[in-house]
């Protein structure tokens, strides 16, 4: 059976149909691109403030290039820098640190735990050069 809505409910950031149908085509709002369906007013969308869990309504094809941001609070941005640099000279010396014990190590559990630490410590250092790298490319 259709439904009669008031006027007030279509386009209105809630969906008020099973299907959503009184929230589509309508140009105040835009649908995250995530398969949980999320609205946000289109005044929203390339803002630099990320209102979709998936981060769409500000890495939209829509968006000029300029105005994609992944981190686009100031206060974000500089603890991901920090958080990021830290994590590269940190890991840095904590592996060539193992590594050097590592080459005098002669027991195998010991020489085995030495190793699972530096791979850590590697995974660690990569997601340094992430945060790092999107935290400068962001500032440019």
């Amino acid at each position: 059976p259709t439904h009669c809505l008031p006027y007030s409910s279509v386009c209105n950031l809630e969906e008020d149909c099973d299907d959503g149908s009184d929230e589509r085509n309508c140009s105040n709002n835009f649908r995250c691109a995530s398969g949980h369906v999320t609205l946000v007013p289109i005044s929203a969308k390339c803002d630099g403030v990320p209102n979709c869990a998936d981060f769409s309504d500000e890495c939209h094809e829509d968006c000029p290039a300029g105005d994609r941001f992944i981190l686009g609070d100031p206060v974000l941005r500089t603890t991901a820098c920090v958080i990021g640099c830290l994590s590269i000279l940190l890991n840095l010396f904590n592996i060539y640190r193992i590594a050097k014990e590592l080459s005098i190590t002669k027991w195998f559990r010991s020489a085995l735990t030495k190793e699972l630490i530096i791979f850590i410590a590697v995974g660690d250092f990569l997601m340094g050069c992430y945060l790092a790298t999107i935290t400068f490319i962001e500032l440019l």
